[in-house]
Protein backbone atom coordinates (compact mmCIF):
# COMPACT_ATOMS: atom_id res chain seq x y z
CA UNK A 1 0.00 0.00 0.00
CA UNK A 2 1.32 3.48 -0.90
CA UNK A 3 1.88 6.07 1.77
CA UNK A 4 -0.17 9.26 1.90
CA UNK A 5 2.88 11.26 0.82
CA UNK A 6 3.39 9.02 -2.23
CA UNK A 7 -0.29 9.22 -3.24
CA UNK A 8 -0.35 12.99 -2.73
CA UNK A 9 2.81 13.49 -4.78
CA UNK A 10 1.49 11.25 -7.55
CA UNK A 11 -1.82 13.15 -7.66
CA UNK A 12 -0.48 16.70 -7.39
CA UNK A 13 3.16 16.61 -8.42
CA UNK A 14 4.09 18.16 -5.06
CA UNK A 15 5.01 16.89 -1.60
CA UNK A 16 2.29 17.37 1.05
CA UNK A 17 2.68 20.05 3.70
CA UNK A 18 3.02 18.88 7.29
CA UNK A 19 -0.54 19.90 8.17
CA UNK A 20 -1.89 17.85 5.24
CA UNK A 21 -0.04 14.77 6.45
CA UNK A 22 -1.34 15.33 10.02
CA UNK A 23 -4.95 15.65 8.80
CA UNK A 24 -4.59 12.50 6.69
CA UNK A 25 -3.24 10.66 9.73
CA UNK A 26 -5.35 12.15 12.56
CA UNK A 27 -8.44 13.63 10.87
CA UNK A 28 -9.69 17.17 11.37
CA UNK A 29 -9.76 18.69 14.85
CA UNK A 30 -13.06 19.74 16.41
CA UNK A 31 -12.21 23.40 15.78
CA UNK A 32 -10.58 24.39 12.52
CA UNK A 33 -8.63 27.64 12.36
CA UNK A 34 -7.57 28.31 8.80
CA UNK A 35 -6.70 31.78 7.57
CA UNK A 36 -7.80 32.18 3.98
CA UNK A 37 -7.53 34.95 1.42
CA UNK A 38 -10.33 36.38 -0.69
CA UNK A 39 -12.01 33.64 -2.69
CA UNK A 40 -10.25 30.87 -0.79
CA UNK A 41 -11.98 27.94 0.85
CA UNK A 42 -11.64 25.91 4.01
CA UNK A 43 -13.12 22.51 4.77
CA UNK A 44 -14.40 21.16 8.05
CA UNK A 45 -15.78 17.82 9.07
CA UNK A 46 -19.02 18.06 11.02
CA UNK A 47 -19.68 15.54 13.78
CA UNK A 48 -21.81 12.58 12.77
CA UNK A 49 -24.88 11.70 14.76
CA UNK A 50 -28.55 12.45 15.07
CA UNK A 51 -28.12 16.21 15.41
CA UNK A 52 -27.33 17.81 12.05
CA UNK A 53 -27.69 21.35 13.39
CA UNK A 54 -24.45 23.10 14.29
CA UNK A 55 -23.49 26.69 15.05
CA UNK A 56 -20.82 28.30 12.88
CA UNK A 57 -18.68 31.33 13.62
CA UNK A 58 -16.29 32.92 11.15
CA UNK A 59 -13.71 35.64 11.65
CA UNK A 60 -12.43 37.38 8.54
CA UNK A 61 -8.97 38.86 7.94
CA UNK A 62 -10.30 42.39 8.50
CA UNK A 63 -11.64 41.40 11.93
CA UNK A 64 -15.31 41.24 10.96
CA UNK A 65 -17.20 38.20 12.18
CA UNK A 66 -20.23 36.25 11.11
CA UNK A 67 -22.41 33.83 13.02
CA UNK A 68 -24.80 31.23 11.65
CA UNK A 69 -26.91 29.40 14.22
CA UNK A 70 -28.42 25.96 13.76
CA UNK A 71 -27.10 25.29 10.24
CA UNK A 72 -28.37 21.96 8.94
CA UNK A 73 -25.13 20.38 7.71
CA UNK A 74 -26.97 17.20 6.69
CA UNK A 75 -28.95 18.99 3.99
CA UNK A 76 -26.41 21.72 3.15
CA UNK A 77 -23.16 20.08 2.05
CA UNK A 78 -21.54 23.34 0.87
CA UNK A 79 -21.77 26.57 2.84
CA UNK A 80 -20.60 29.98 1.63
CA UNK A 81 -19.59 32.25 4.48
CA UNK A 82 -19.48 35.91 3.53
CA UNK A 83 -19.02 39.16 5.39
Amino acid sequence: MKTFAALFSEATGHRPHGYQTRIARDGLPAVVQAPTGAGKTVAARAPHGKDCLIDLKGTFADGQTMDAARVDVCSQRVLNLTE
